[in-house]
């Protein structure tokens, strides 16, 4: 097992620079560049600025350089810690990053959370009432649920529990002037969790998919036949069993939930890095929007691992050579 995550590991850094590599070059291809966010077209007359002072400018920024070399600059610093300086903020990258990270992370973790425990046990709990109305029930919710956009769930959600009910706040992370208060936060925390959960219920599915195939194994049929209780039959083999294919959608749900954060963090204005990202997307921030980028491919990519690891210690029948 040791070797195996020293190997994983190591892979890691290669597909870092791939990565990297892909999102610098994808970035810097695309129309436009700070300086039209700092110094529009329509303006630059106004403000008398004619094309050497703009090279002048480029030049000052390092956007003259060809894309490649900018990128191993880029990369040599990022090797040293540095995330480079937001032109657009005029701040460090990486103050920027230490104020949104963790409102991020709260987010998706808690929604991780809450989806994966939710729709596990509605998913066991449909396996074990196979055919029944509770079982049709949870099956119509899952494929409404998974089939329903985060956006237009989010604007709902907006309209009926903060413009027309006032229970919860409209957005933010906490109410603007005032200290901060446990239950301010989790009042804002409420909606935004609920939206990024909702891709889960596809977990639902296959849960109950996993249960049933368990339920119906001769392991579980001779336990039966030699009288142990069905509680006991389901929580401590049938369940763990069907954990088994479970974990990799668990892995998967990281990286859909920092996708559904840029979504749900612009509805409901939360100060993450999925805010942070389609900001620095439409003012051209390179260097904030590469920063970003790179973390969340981490994340990723060290979500895989975990979740490669957690199949030996669910099923000990695994073995990572």
């Amino acid at each position: 097992m040791g070797q195996y995550v020293i190997r994983r590991l190591l892979i890691i850094f290669p597909m870092l620079i791939l990565i990297t590599l892909v999102n610098f070059t994808m970035q810097n291809l695309a129309p436009g560049d700070p300086l039209d966010y700092l110094v529009p077209v329509t303006m630059r007359a106004e403000m008398q600025m004619n094309e050497q002072d703009i090279a002048i400018l480029r030049a000052r920024y390092g956007l003259d350089k060809p894309i490649f070399v900018r990128y191993v600059l880029w990369l040599k610093e990022i090797v040293q810690g540095n995330f480079g300086y937001s032109i657009i903020e005029k701040r460090d990258v990486s103050d920027m990053l230490a104020e949104r990270l963790p409102n991020t992370l709260e987010l998706a973790i808690l929604s991780m959370f809450l989806a994966n425990l939710w729709a596990t046990i509605a998913g066991v709990i449909a396996a074990l009432k196979q055919y029944s109305v509770v079982d049709y029930t949870l099956t119509v919710i899952s494929f409404t649920l998974s089939g329903i956009p985060q956006f237009f769930v989010g604007l709902v959600f907006i309209l009926i529990f903060a413009v027309q009910l006032h229970w919860l706040p409209l957005a933010g992370i906490r109410t603007a002037n005032v200290p901060f208060d446990l239950w301010d936060h989790t009042k804002h925390l409420i909606m935004p969790v609920v939206v990024l959960s909702l891709p889960a219920a596809s977990v639902l599915r296959q849960a109950r998919s996993a249960m049933l195939e368990e339920l119906n194994k001769d392991y579980a049929v001779v336990a039966r036949s030699k009288g142990l209780a069905e509680r006991t039959i389901n929580t401590r083999h049938v369940f763990r069993n069907a954990l088994l294919p479970l974990i990799t959608l668990y892995g998967l749900q990281l990286p859909q939930l920092l996708g559904g954060s840029v979504i749900v963090e612009t509805i409901f204005e939360w100060p993450g890095m999925g805010k942070l990202g389609v900001d620095s997307a439409v003012m051209k921030d390179y260097s904030t929007l590469m920063a970003i980028t790179s973390i969340t491919a981490v994340m990723v990519l060290l979500a895989n691992l975990i979740t490669d690891i957690s199949y030996a210690w669910v099923d000990p029948r695994i073995r990572y050579n």
